[in-house]
């Protein structure tokens, strides 16, 4: 919920910027490209894919790959791509997916809190709406509008298409291609504003690098939001709370920062866990998308072992966007500690395919984004986490690790949608105008 509306766009406009076929002003293709680019797709994504077929059949993926091809001559692009994803959804992997359009998007940034979807920030013109709750689109209610996206987006539980629905509901395309629209470049939005009253809005897509300095909803100063909020640039970070005598590290990403690396980050964390005077100790991986899972393992390792290890000292925050490596890492701290988790179930499946890789469709260009591993055991190996590197240079000694793991009931990490904290705690919108933080402030009052 950090990215705010202006970053969250230019992400998805610039990621799409590196894929090609994402642009809105590609070239039209005749039908018999796309069937060829659709049957390229049938043929190499079984090939690569670690498992393809896991949850979906083989039987029932062909039969959608060939009534897709059938139906090519009734359909508009957006609907074909819009298809073609929902082809690549149905088989329950979050990590396989296609790229989606979304050169420009609606201009309202939503989130779904305990009580709706809600607007968290948007443009000056629409003042009225912010903080309002997001009530149809062209006279389609939410229940149905969640129905339809829901097929289009890769997920493995109903975490993951709360973190990811908030996008899709504003991509021009998507709404296009789902039938939820007509006409992109008008589109009624509805809302219930916070003064009580029910607005209708034309919107009209928009670039944001052009209107960037007309975004509402962003003047809390940085310092007076909740601590998860702070800081959303910085992949890693800590801060000591005196008066609660609670080290509060966040986790934004599983991945290095230029200017300290998680090294030299790690060795202050656990000289600041020193401290006498601290008494709890809160990981909030809420956040955390994933990137390299190996990064947390020594700092693992050392809770594992500390004073902090016990029941109603150390805390585990996760939620719907904690995805991949950071539910691998939340899974070892769960396995390998006394942590109290608390927040929403994570948007990650624990038991789940990963490490992708990509290709692309000859004619469209689109870009297939695949696994390659389905990631069953967790490393729990005390060796290894404290130092990941240090049967690199020994095959022999990694094959008998590997075997051990596989071999080991402790490692196997259960087949759940997703990883269930112990207290689920929602964010509601009053908690987000209010600059609340109730899950970090049960931790605070344990």
């Amino acid at each position: 919920m950090r990215h705010r509306l202006l970053s969250a766009a230019l992400t998805v406009i610039l990621l799409c910027g590196l894929l090609p076929g994402c642009g809105r002003n590609a070239p039209a293709m005749d039908t018999e490209k796309w069937r060829e680019d659709i049957d390229y797709l049938a043929t190499e994504l079984p090939q690569r894919h670690a498992d393809l077929f896991y949850t979906l059949s083989e039987e029932a993926f062909t039969d959608r790959v060939e009534q897709l091809k059938a139906s090519l001559d009734t359909m508009h692009e957006d609907e074909i791509r819009v298809e073609i994803q929902k082809l690549v959804a149905a088989l329950g992997d979050a990590h396989t997916g296609t790229n989606i359009s979304a050169g420009e998007m609606y201009p309202v940034e939503l989130y779904y809190f305990v009580d709706g979807w809600y607007v968290v920030s948007t443009l000056g013109d629409y003042e009225q709406i912010l903080y309002g709750k997001l009530i149809e689109i062209n006279g389609h209610d939410m229940d149905e509008i969640y129905t339809r996206l829901s097929e289009v987006i890769s997920h493995e539980n109903d975490a993951w298409l709360k973190a990811q629905m908030c996008y899709y509901f504003i991509i021009p395309s998507v709404l296009r291609g789902t039938g939820i629209v007509d006409d992109t470049e008008e589109v009624v939005f509805t809302f219930d504003t916070l003064a009580g009253e029910r607005v209708a809005l034309d919107l009209s897509p928009v670039d944001f690098a052009d209107v960037k300095d007309d975004i509402i909803g962003r003047e809390t100063a940085e310092d007076e939001r909740p601590l998860y909020r702070q800081n959303g640039g910085q992949n890693y970070w800590y801060q000591y709370l005196e008066d609660e005598r609670t080290l509060y590290f966040n986790y934004n990403q599983c991945g290095e920062m230029e200017d300290k690396p998680f090294a030299d980050f790690t060795g202050e964390l656990l000289d600041a866990m020193d401290n006498a005077d601290v008494e709890k100790l809160v990981i909030d991986l809420r956040d955390n998308g994933g990137g390299n899972e190996e990064l947390l393992f020594p700092f693992i390792h050392a809770v594992s072992h500390s004073r902090f290890n016990e029941e109603g000292r150390l805390f585990v925050i996760v939620g719907r966007q904690t995805f991949s490596s950071a539910v691998r890492n939340a899974v070892a701290l769960q396995k390998k500690t006394e942590a109290i988790f608390i927040g929403e179930p994570t948007g990650g499946k624990p038991s789940h395919f990963g490490a992708t890789s990509r290709f692309q469709l000859p004619n469209s260009g689109i870009t297939v984004r695949y696994s390659t591993m389905h990631l069953t055991h967790v490393i729990l190996d005390d060796r290894v986490l404290a130092d990941p590197a240090s049967l690199a240079d020994d095959p022999a000694a990694m094959e008998e690790l590997e075997q051990s793991i596989l071999n080991d009931p402790e490692a196997l990490i259960g087949d759940s949608p997703s990883l269930i904290p112990d207290q689920i705690i929602e964010v509601s919108i009053r908690d987000y105008i209010d600059n609340a933080d109730p899950v970090l402030q049960y931790a605070l009052s344990y």
